[in-house]
């Protein structure tokens, strides 16, 4: 039931390409009448965190436990 709770759901479905490909959030822009740079993306994940970016927008990664050495990894997202 968490469905409700979404105003623009968009599923794999939805896109030809999925992460690290920004499809899913150039769609979600798109049905939002939004530009990039209104919007924020929190990912938990790296090719999430790549997708959001690589949309043009500002990405916070909001790292899971089994991530090592993240801040190396990836200099340029916000933790």
């Amino acid at each position: 039931e968490l469905l409700s709770y979404l105003d623009i759901p968009v599923f794999a479905d939805d896109v030809e390409k999925l992460k690290p490909y920004p499809d899913l959030y150039l769609h979600v822009l798109k049905q939002a009448n939004c530009s990039a740079q209104e919007a924020i993306a929190f990912e938990d994940s790296l090719t999430g965190a790549q997708a959001a970016a690589t949309a043009g927008i500002f990405t916070v990664l909001i790292p899971d436990l089994s991530f090592s050495d993240v801040e190396q990894t990836c200099p340029h997202y916000q933790y």
